[in-house]
């Protein structure tokens, strides 16, 4: 059975705002055209996850993240078509709100607040995940 790893990163600022990237038009999957993504995307096979998060992250948004900066924050397995499809969610912060410079797949960036993130109907990868990780990480005590 074929492996396929995606991982995607949970970039916070100083404020503990996300950066969100929105998807361009998706020739392949047209459902997806306009809709929220967060950075990351396909590991590579050859590549250790965290080296291809930082690959990924790098063309889509610009942004160097150190492999130490950046922790895991959720994984989870299905199967999908003849492939076995890993889904891992990292967190990173950073001190400033950065600008960024967009590849092709993506037509605009921002940065919002999770609870904006999870409200926004056309954000369906990784909710589980991120809701996940706002009960579990970020609820006040």
């Amino acid at each position: 059975m074929r492996r396929e790893t995606i991982a995607k990163v949970l970039v916070f600022n100083q404020n503990y705002d996300v950066l969100v990237l929105q998807i361009g038009t998706h020739k392949l999957y047209p459902e997806k055209s306009h809709t929220l993504d967060l950075p990351g995307g396909i590991v590579e096979s050859s590549e250790p996850e965290r080296d291809g998060l930082i690959r990924e992250v790098i063309e889509e948004t610009g942004l160097r993240l150190q492999t130490n900066a950046i922790s895991l924050l959720h994984a989870s397995t299905y199967q999908a078509s003849q492939k076995s499809v890993t889904k891992l969610l990292y967190a990173a912060y950073l001190e400033d709100s950065p600008s960024i410079t967009l590849s092709w797949e993506h037509e605009a960036y921002r940065w919002i607040d999770i609870e904006q993130l999870l409200g926004e109907p056309t954000f369906t990868t990784y909710r589980e995940a991120v809701m996940y990780v706002r009960d579990s990480f970020l609820k006040e005590e």
